[in-house]
């Protein structure tokens, strides 16, 4: 099972959004969640990433939702 510190979990969001401002300046993320499965799970050795993100100069609101096993 996959289980990230709190420490662990600040540096993934930290570099999500500093990637972000330098390649992509146009999008504005919201938020970033970085979580693990529960561990009564079967495959509980994934790790879930959403970020909530605006893309400026369009207006608009999406979700990314990454699964990484």
């Amino acid at each position: 099972m996959i289980m990230i510190s709190l420490e662990t979990s600040q540096i993934i969001k930290k570099r999500i959004q500093e990637q972000t401002s330098l390649y992509l300046p146009f999008i504005n993320i919201i938020n970033v969640n970085v979580d693990t499965v529960s561990p009564d799970v079967i495959d509980a050795n994934e790790l879930n990433i959403a970020i909530e993100y605006v893309i400026e100069p369009l207006n608009l609101l999406d979700k990314l939702q990454l699964k990484i096993v």
